[in-house]
């Protein structure tokens, strides 16, 4: 199984929202202060160049916040990509 990581940032709701919903479905994950200059020099070596978190790592395959939570006003998790990502690895 690839390892899974989840960068995060201090005061994040949305990481909240992202570690819980992985909890709830029984994934084990490694979590990353994505504030730290390793972090941000990691993210960027694999050409993520975002300052907002949370950022959702399987493998060598990236989401971002962007790519995770609805724009469309309600914030909402889309938990369909979460979960389309980890049934790739699994």
């Amino acid at each position: 199984m690839m390892k899974i990581r989840v960068y995060t940032a201090k005061r994040c709701p949305n990481c909240k929202i992202l570690k819980e919903f992985l909890a709830a479905e029984g994934v084990a994950y490694e979590e990353v202060d994505m504030t730290t200059v390793d972090a941000l020099t990691e993210l960027r070596m694999q050409g993520i160049f975002t300052f907002v978190a949370p950022i959702l790592q399987a493998g060598s395959t990236f989401l971002t916040a962007k790519e995770l939570f609805r724009s469309d006003g309600d914030g909402e998790l889309q938990k369909d990509k979460v979960e389309e990502l980890l049934n790739i690895i699994e």
